[in-house]
C-alpha cells in the first residue's frame, strides 16, 4: 500500500509542476506501492445515508449506481498506469473491480466502502451528473481536502455526462475521458494545474509564478515561441494544463491529443519519483516515431535511433538540447507543416513528440527533412528528397541520401558519408562552402572534416580538403588500371573499396597491391604456370592497349622475366607507368585512360545498384572501348541500360540490334 507523503520540489520544473502551496495546500506524493482499482459509486441514497460520511455532494450518480466496468475499460486504466510507470519510478498495483469482488456483505460497494476496507489508494468511478462542473476529479492526498469520505485521498471520479466524452467510455487511446483521467491521475500523484485560477467562459487561465518560470528553461531552442507565460500553458508541454490542442490527422475523422504524460509532467514526476523503466529500455533501441497526437519517449541508454520514416510528408526534428532543471536532454520531432506553423508562424503543433533522454543516430524520412543533433556523437540520415541536417556539436556522421541537401557538421570532427566510390562525385566551392556533385544530388557542405568513401564492408574516411583534390580520384585510377591489366575488366564494387582503402590509408603501396593481385585465384586461373613470359607480356598488352606489344619491347620485357630481374607483378606496374610517362606515345596513354573511366563508370553503378551483381560481360564491353572518347560515352549508354532496365549487361551484349541502338545512340 501507499501513503501520501510531504514534497518540497527543488527545481524550476518539479517547483512548476509540483506546486500546490500556490493554493495553500502542502505539496505531496505517493511514497510505497499505489494500489488501483474501481468499483461502483456513490448512489444518491448514499449521500443520504448516516453511515456514510456526509462526502462531497457532486460526487453521488443521477443514474444507477451500479457500474459495468468492461474488460476494455480495466485493460486501458492499466494501460495508463503503466505508462506513468514508464516515466517515473512508481509501483502500480492493479487490484481489479470491487464490484466482483465486494468487501464484507454489500454486493454493491461504493468508493468509501473501498476505503474503509483499505483495499485501494486510487479508486477509480464513474458518475453522470449534469449539474457539477468538472469532467474528471481526484481526491488529491487527503480525505478531507475534497471529497470528505473515508479513503478519499487519490480518488478519482469521471462524468459521463461531460459533453467532450462524447458518450465514449472505453477509455480507449484517443477518447478525451482516457485524457481526463490521465489528467486527474496525475493529480493523484501530486501533480498540480499550472494555473491558480481558470475561467470558464473566456478560457483565460492565471498562471502560477512558479510555472511562469518555465518560459525561461530553454524550449525556445527548440523552436517554440515563449515570449510570454501564454505560451508555455500548452498541452504539448503540460497535460495538467486545461489547454486543449486536439486535431485531427489529414484523411482522419479521429481526434487526437496527449496520449501519454507530456514533458514538463515526465521531468517533475522522475525528480519527485525517481526514473521509471523507460519507453524503450537500456538497450540499443529504434524508435519509430508516430505523427498521430502528443506522446512522450524516455530512453535509459544504449545507442538508440529516431526514425522518423512515418513523416511521409518530411519531418522537423531535434534531437536533442540542454533544459534548465532537466537530468536529460531534451528534443522534439513533427511534421514540417506543424514546424513551420510553430517556428515561422509563432503557432502550435498540431502533433509532436518529445523525446526525454540521450539519443544518438536519426533516420529521416523520405520527403524533406530538418534535421538537428546534439552534443553526442551522432549518425544521421536522410533518406531522400532535399534535407538540411546539422551535426551541431559532437563528432557527426551525416548521410543527405539522395537530393540536394545542405550539411552543417557543427563543432567537432565531422564526416559526411558519400556512399559511392569516390570518381562518382566532383567538388566545386560556392561561397566558402564545398559542393558535391553527384548521381544523388548536389549537396552543400559546411564545417565538415571528412568525407567517407565506400558502398560495402569497406569504407574510407577521406579528409575534406584532400578530396577537393585530384589525389584520391588518381588513387581510384591506378587500382583500376591494375584491375584492366590482369583481369581485362573493371573492378567490383567490393574490391575496388578494399584496395582503395589500402593504398589511402597506407596500408599498402600500389606495388604491393600489384604483387596481392599476383596471389589471387583469378590471377592464376588466367595466368597459369605453363604460360611463357613471353606469352604472359603479349596478354598483359592485349589488356591494356588492344595490341601486340613492338618486338623491342616483347623482346625487353620477355628477357627481364627471364633472367628475374622483374617479377611479373612488376612488369605490369612498369608498364602502366610506361604509359603515363610523358616519352610515351598518346595512343597507348589516351587508351588506358578511357579504359578506366569506362571501367569506373560500372564500378560507380555497381555501388549504386549493388543487387545487380557483378557481370563478367564488361569484358565484352571494355573491349570495345578504344582511344575515341565516344566510345566511353557510348560504354556508359550501355552501362547505364543495363543497371536501369531489367535487362542485365549480358543481356544487352547478347542482343545485337539493341546494343547497335545503345552503342551508336540511335
Amino acid at each position: 500500500m501507499a501513503t501520501y507523503i510531504s514534497y518540497t520540489p527543488t527545481t524550476v520544473i518539479s517547483k512548476a509542476m509540483f506546486n500546490f502551496d500556490a493554493f495553500g495546500w502542502p505539496n505531496y506524493k505517493l511514497d510505497g506501492t499505489v494500489r488501483v482499482s474501481v468499483s461502483d459509486t456513490f448512489s444518491f441514497a448514499d449521500y443520504l445515508n448516516p453511515s456514510y460520511s456526509l462526502f462531497y455532494s457532486g460526487l453521488y450518480t443521477s443514474r444507477s449506481n451500479e457500474v459495468v466496468w468492461t474488460t476494455q475499460m480495466t485493460n486501458n486504466i492499466k494501460d495508463v498506469i503503466g505508462i506513468y510507470s514508464q516515466f517515473a519510478n512508481i509501483a502500480f498495483e492493479w487490484k481489479g473491480d470491487y464490484d466482483t469482488n465486494p468487501p464484507g456483505s454489500d454486493s454493491t460497494p461504493n468508493p468509501e466502502d473501498v476505503g474503509r476496507a483499505n483495499l485501494s489508494d486510487i479508486n477509480i468511478n464513474w458518475i453522470y451528473r449534469s449539474d457539477v462542473g468538472f469532467a474528471g476529479i481526484s481526491g488529491a492526498n487527503s480525505d478531507s481536502l475534497i471529497f470528505d469520505y473515508t479513503g478519499g485521498a487519490g480518488d478519482i471520479f469521471l462524468n459521463q455526462y461531460a459533453a467532450k466524452f462524447a458518450g465514449d467510455y472505453t477509455l480507449d487511446l484517443n477518447t478525451r475521458a482516457r485524457q481526463t483521467l490521465m489528467h486527474e491521475l496525475g493529480h493523484s500523484l501530486g501533480l498540480s494545474h499550472p494555473h491558480s485560477a481558470y475561467n470558464i467562459s473566456t478560457g483565460v487561465a492565471t498562471i502560477t509564478a512558479d510555472y511562469s518560470a518555465t518560459k525561461d528553461i530553454g524550449f525556445s531552442q527548440l523552436g517554440f515561441r515563449t515570449s510570454s507565460v501564454a505560451d508555455m500553458y500548452k498541452e504539448y508541454f503540460t497535460i495538467m494544463s486545461y489547454d486543449d490542442q486536439q486535431s485531427f490527422l489529414p484523411g482522419s475523422n479521429t481526434l487526437f491529443h496527449a496520449h501519454t504524460p507530456m514533458i514538463l509532467d515526465v521531468i517533475a514526476l522522475q525528480q519527485a519519483y525517481g526514473e521509471g523503466q523507460g519507453t524503450t529500455g537500456s538497450g540499443n533501441d529504434t524508435i519509430a516515431a508516430g505523427t498521430a497526437g502528443y506522446r512522450t519517449y524516455f530512453d535509459k541508454g544504449g545507442i538508440d535511433t529516431i526514425d522518423l520514416s512515418a513523416y511521409t510528408d518530411g519531418a522537423y526534428l531535434q534531437m536533442g538540447v540542454n533544459i534548465t532543471g532537466a537530468a536529460h536532454m531534451v528534443g522534439v520531432a513533427m511534421s514540417q507543416y506543424d514546424a513551420t506553423n510553430t517556428i515561422v508562424f509563432a503557432g502550435d503543433p498540431a502533433h509532436l513528440r518529445w523525446f526525454y533522454g540521450e539519443y544518438e543516430n536519426a533516420i529521416g524520412s523520405s520527403n524533406i527533412d530538418v534535421i538537428f543533433g546534439n552534443s553526442l556523437d551522432n549518425v544521421i540520415g536522410g533518406q531522400g528528397s532535399d534535407d538540411s541536417i546539422y551535426g551541431v556539436d559532437g563528432n557527426d556522421t551525416l548521410n543527405g541520401g539522395a537530393g540536394n541537401d545542405q550539411l552543417y557538421g557543427g563543432a567537432g570532427n565531422d564526416l559526411v558519408v558519400m556512399g559511392g566510390i569516390v570518381s562518382q562525385y566532383q567538388f566545386s566551392q560556392n561561397s566558402g562552402n564545398i559542393v558535391v556533385t553527384s548521381h544523388e544530388g548536389m549537396d552543400t557542405l559546411t564545417s565538415v572534416e571528412y568525407i567517407r568513401f565506400g558502398s560495402s564492408t569497406y569504407t574510407t574516411d577521406v579528409p575534406l580538403s584532400d578530396a577537393t583534390t585530384s589525389s584520391p580520384v588518381h588513387l581510384a585510377k591506378q587500382i583500376t588500371d591494375l584491375y584492366v591489366a590482369y583481369f581485362n575488366r573493371g573492378p567490383d564494387a567490393e574490391g575496388f573499396d578494399y584496395w582503395f582503402h589500402e593504398i589511402y590509408t597506407a596500408a599498402k603501396s600500389l606495388r604491393g597491391i600489384a604483387e596481392d593481385f599476383a596471389w589471387s585465384n583469378e590471377y592464376q586461373s588466367m595466368y597459369p604456370s605453363t604460360l611463357t613470359n613471353r606469352q604472359f607480356v603479349e596478354q598483359i598488352y592485349q589488356n591494356l592497349f588492344d595490341r601486340k606489344p613492338d618486338q623491342g619491347g616483347w623482346d625487353y620485357w620477355s628477357g627481364r622475366l627471364d633472367t628475374g630481374s622483374v617479377h611479373r607483378s612488376g612488369f605490369i606496374l612498369d608498364v602502366i607507368e610506361g604509359a603515363y610517362a610523358p616519352t610515351s606515345g598518346p595512343e597507348d596513354r589516351t587508351l588506358i585512360d578511357n579504359k578506366h573511366d569506362a571501367s569506373l563508370y560500372y564500378t560507380g553503378q555497381l555501388a549504386i545498384h549493388p543487387q545487380e551483381g557483378y557481370d563478367f560481360a564488361i569484358v565484352d564491353l571494355l573491349n570495345l572501348v578504344n582511344g575515341d572518347v565516344e566510345t566511353v560515352a557510348a560504354a556508359e549508354r550501355v552501362i547505364d541500360y543495363a543497371f536501369n532496365d531489367p535487362v542485365t549487361l549480358t543481356g544487352v551484349m547478347t542482343n545485337p540490334d539493341l546494343f547497335d541502338s545503345l552503342w551508336m545512340n540511335a
